[in-house]
């Protein structure tokens, strides 16, 4: 399938990039790049979604924005998301809320956070809208001021199903700019 490709070649980009990469340098307080207060972050992400015992992927474009409350960087976010198996389109938009956590002197960051938004799939002229809730776990890269990669696992328990709720496993890979992520240049 088209998603799973991307979601595949996404990953090995995101991990090549970041061995290519090393440790990115800018001006911060130990010379690492941080995310900054401020920082708007545009992204892609792919990923395999486990749903009651059934395997399919799925492409998102995500935005966060992102604050620092006492030091502590914090994310505001909204993502967009598709899916196809078969005959059935899915469609997904979620907003989400994280706190991120700065692993010792690195550019990684590890995050948990909490989502909730409507998933809406279709066959043809029928359709059905389930709301999943949950939470987000993972670990975010900055490869440099202006680029991060992703990788993270959401848990999503989806209401309004006409047979049962049900429970679903994301494991999920990304790239992304970020923007008003501090100056590139020390003047």
């Amino acid at each position: 399938m088209l998603a799973r490709g991307v979601a595949l070649v996404c990953a090995l980009a995101a991990t090549g990039l970041a061995a290519a990469a090393g440790p990115a340098r800018c001006a911060a307080d130990d010379g690492l790049a941080t995310i900054q207060r401020g920082a708007w972050e545009l992204g892609f992400n792919g990923a395999f979604l486990s749903r009651e015992g059934s395997l399919t992927s799925t492409i998102e474009v995500f935005t966060n924005r992102f604050w620092m409350p006492g030091g502590v960087p914090v994310s505001a976010g909204a993502s967009l998301g598709y899916a196809r198996v078969s005959d059935l389109d899915r469609a997904d938009i979620e907003a989400s809320a994280a706190a991120y956590k700065r692993l010792t002197k690195s550019t990684a960051y590890a995050y948990i956070g909490v989502a909730g938004g409507l998933s809406q799939e279709w066959i043809g002229s029928f359709s059905q809208a389930r709301y999943p809730i949950g939470f987000d776990a993972g670990i975010k890269a900055l490869v440099s001021r202006r680029a991060a990669i992703t990788v993270s696992y959401k848990f999503r328990r989806l209401l309004n199903d006409p047979v049962a709720d049900y429970s679903e496993h994301r494991f999920v890979a990304g790239i992304s700019i970020m923007f008003r992520n501090g100056r590139d240049d020390p003047r």
